[in-house]
């Protein structure tokens, strides 16, 4: 009997852990593509390391980023395909605090990859200046959607002795997404709790009885 209530503890907790576990990036096999990327990047590393969260060098100088191209453009976006439908809640990125700063940062959504709507800004960027990594995130009510678009306006920030400025484009190291628990999440972590409690209490039956 011990070694079935340990089992069923052990299974409520994994239960609970997946139904409250919101993170999906940095992790989760999501793909992503950009609007632009720098000469010389490889594009498939740059991309998993968004993903990932991992510092693999993408360029021959050990930079992990994702570097949009330089020179006069649209919008720098990457769009992260998470292979199905989430409800997303969170969204953010990490960037350097003194090289290829982003101008901005909005968040927008789809379920299609066709039709995007906004979730969250645009705002400027405003936390750089000092060496570091920097983050800057949105937390918005929950929305369903299977792709998510970061967008960064276009070029960058620089001055600060780095890269960066008009005409520069922005570095980008990783990027963060949470959703909230499917219902379905939570009806098994309910379900493992409701069991666990039923051998609890024939437990606590049969102890009496023996009594």
């Amino acid at each position: 009997m011990k070694i079935a209530i340990a089992a069923l503890v052990a299974a409520a907790t994994a239960l609970a852990g997946s139904a409250t576990a919101a993170n999906i990036l940095p992790g989760s096999g999501a793909t992503v593509t950009g609007s632009s990327l720098h000469d010389g990047f490889d594009a498939t590393i740059a991309a998993g390391n968004l993903i990932n969260g991992t510092s693999t060098p993408a360029y021959f100088n050990g930079d992990p980023r994702w570097v949009f191209a330089d020179g006069p453009s649209a919008d720098q976006t990457l769009i992260v395909d998470l292979g199905s439908n989430k409800s997303i809640d969170y969204a953010g990125f990490v960037y350097n605090g003194q090289d290829r700063i982003p101008t901005s940062f909005e968040v927008l959504t789809s379920t299609d990859g066709v039709t995007f709507t906004v979730a969250a800004g645009p705002a400027p960027v405003t936390g750089y200046g000092m060496p570091g990594l920097y983050s800057s995130a949105y937390s918005f009510p929950p929305v369903k959607a299977q792709y998510v678009e970061f967008d960064f306006g276009s070029d960058s920030i620089g001055g600060y002795g780095n890269g960066g400025g008009i005409g520069q484009g922005a570095g980008i190291y990783s990027l963060n997404i949470q959703a909230v628990p499917e219902p379905a999440a939570w009806a098994l972590m309910l379900v493992g709790f409701g069991a666990l409690g039923a051998a609890l209490r024939r437990r606590r039956e049969t102890f009496a009885s023996a009594v």
